[in-house]
């Protein structure tokens, strides 16, 4: 409300709109860039009275790099087009950026808006104090972009050498000094020392923190550098100087010792979260998964805002089989940052140990919006969808795990898949499974394109067309059990195997009586004694096979399998035999 007053008082109406336009140098198509835009009331009265004296005012270090541009470049350059703005109406357009930091929830349209803000600041530059305030404010969203880290860098440097240029004069640069909520020159330096750490350049970082005494962030560089000895001693000399529960946590870090971390955790009257945290990643990081669990959960009652903490306290309650605990923390995750696709697929692993296998499928849907190409979430989400019957995103998921690892093949969920649509199962929707053979035999499709060697994928393919009622459809289930035999047959050490020798034996009578159903529709009596023929030959091939391995046998089971095998072999080769004849003969078999 206050915000808006402050527009309303200096005449400015604030808006966001989109515009077409590039943001690299390499761009051909032009997507909508986010503009900030003014209307200004022309009756208020700003009290303007001078042209500011720009060789005062920070500078704006430029965007040197090979493929962004400085900034985006509008398809309409009149879009670019705005109003001059009075150094009110631009501290107004400040205060508006930062009230959105403080009361909104961090997200990248947040993001988005307030650098569209900040762009129309520094469009028209006015004031010292505005200015360098939405300078550090850029910066500090830039660092987070690799492309624009250095530019960052060279800006906050700049802002930190202009509190000892004496270009702008002190009536200058107090104008609207404190109604921008300007920093201290410390805090800015601190920026540029963060910005540091990020670069990998943890020295310079270490000189400015001692340079400006903040001891805490000298012994995480120390403690960076590895120099613990050094880390050490700097903690104790500021402990003999004043004991803080962080300083004492920092020891803790330093030497791994757990007293320090109780001795925090004490003096801080048992609300140091920090305390707690520290001491449950010790423990887990040794191991000891039951003890890291209740100070994970002292530190949450404290601060409940902890993302990572709820995520550590969810492995380790996983780990010690507590489920309901595990369950909760994760999803804190979630509830906290719903793009946390660890979070999800661990909060589904931990529903399907509970047996609540609806929730695991809806988690993990969940998990695979962020995280698409993850192979092994996606191979979660085939199990969990064959549990609870998602016949629709088993096919989903076949065909992206394929995407991601060419030949994947899982033959049991495969079997179960095809044999419910064809039997017309229901799936968890209640609606006939049936209803997807069309794109069941699409995936059967792509899958045999890709592994041709898999003789229960042949198998299952020529399943769909068993009881087809076309000949296309009779010549397909012919075809592919073809290919399903052969394939079976000519597989290395098949006959030592009772379980194999049995599959072999069931897949080939079928594929006989599959050429004699075949046969019996021939109009040409050539055609049909062609295939009853290559029926023959494939079973005398088999029964030779069989027979010069039946000798080698040493047990009782395998002999009496081949005995058995034989057997059927032979009387389904003599029923082959006689339909031949009866066709050589003219009439019908």
């Amino acid at each position: 409300e206050q915000i808006e007053n402050a527009q309303k008082c200096v005449g400015l109406e604030l808006y966001l709109e989109g515009a077409l336009g590039k943001r690299t140098k390499f761009q051909q198509i032009d997507y909508t860039q986010l503009l900030a835009k003014t209307k200004i009331d022309n009756c208020t009265e700003n009290g303007e009275s001078e042209k500011p004296d720009f060789e005062t005012l920070p500078k704006d270090v430029m965007l040197d790099d090979d493929t962004l541009l400085n900034k985006p470049k509008l398809t309409d350059p009149d879009n670019n087009i705005q109003g001059p703005l009075t150094s009110l109406h631009l501290a107004a357009v400040l205060a508006t950026c930062f009230y959105k930091l403080k009361s909104q929830a961090h997200h990248e349209l947040l993001d988005e808006e307030i650098l569209a803000n900040v762009t129309l600041i520094l469009s028209q530059p006015k004031v010292w104090s505005v200015q360098s305030l939405a300078l550090l404010l850029r910066s500090k969203y830039e660092k987070k972009s690799s492309r624009r880290k250095e530019r960052s860098m060279m800006q906050i440097q700049q802002l930190v050498d202009q509190y000892t240029d004496s270009k702008a004069k002190l009536s200058q640069r107090l104008e609207l000094f404190y109604s921008v909520l300007f920093p201290a020159r410390w805090e800015v330096q601190r920026e540029l020392a963060s910005l540091y750490i990020e670069l990998g350049v943890t020295k310079s970082a270490l000189d400015v923190y001692e340079r400006l005494h903040l001891w805490e962030d000298v012994i995480k560089c120390y403690i960076s550098l590895g120099r613990f000895e050094k880390a050490e001693s700097v903690v104790r000399t500021q402990l003999s100087i004043n004991e803080t529960p962080k300083l004492w946590c920092l020891l803790g870090d330093v030497t791994k010792d757990e007293v320090h971390y109780r001795k925090a955790w004490d003096i801080s009257g048992h609300r140091s979260a920090r305390a707690q945290r520290s001491l449950g990643y010790l423990y887990l990081r040794d191991k000891k998964f039951e003890e890291s669990i209740p100070c994970f959960q002292k530190s949450l009652e404290i601060n409940s805002l902890q993302e990572n903490v709820w995520f550590s306290l969810g492995c380790a309650a996983m780990l010690t089989a507590k489920l309901e605990v595990a369950a909760k923390a994760f999803h804190w995750c979630v509830s906290m940052n719903p793009d946390n696709s660890e979070a999800w697929n661990n909060l589904s692993s931990v529903y399907i140990k509970m047996k609540k296998k609806d929730r695991a499928f809806r988690t993990l849907q969940e998990a695979l919006r962020s995280n698409y190409d993850n192979w092994r979430m996606w191979e979660n989400f085939l199990v969990v969808s064959t549990d609870v019957g998602a016949f629709e995103q088993i096919i989903q998921a076949f065909h992206r795990l394929m995407d991601l690892k060419e030949k994947y093949l899982d033959v049991e969920i495969l079997g179960i898949l095809v044999h419910s649509v064809i039997s017309g199962k229901e799936d968890n929707k209640g609606l006939p499974a049936s209803r997807l053979k069309t794109i069941v035999k699409e995936l059967m499709g792509r899958i045999t394109s890709q592994i041709t060697g898999n003789a229960e994928v042949w198998k299952l393919y020529s399943d769909f067309y068993k009881d087809g009622q076309s000949e296309e459809e009779k010549d397909k289930f012919l075809q592919f059990l073809v290919k399903a035999n052969g394939v079976n047959i000519q597989s290395p050490g098949w006959e030592k195997s009772q379980e194999k020798i049995e599959n072999v034996v069931k897949i080939t009578i079928e594929l006989a009586q599959a050429y004699l159903d075949n046969a019996q529709r021939q109009e040409q009596t050539t055609r049909a004694i062609q295939l009853l023929s290559s029926s023959k030959l494939n079973l005398r091939g088999l029964i030779t096979k069989l027979k010069k391995n039946a000798d080698c046998q040493i047990t009782e089971e395998m002999d009496k399998c081949f005995s058995e095998s034989l057997s059927k072999l032979e009387a389904e080769l003599v029923r082959t035999v006689n339909a031949i004849d009866i066709l050589k003969s003219g009439s019908t078999p």
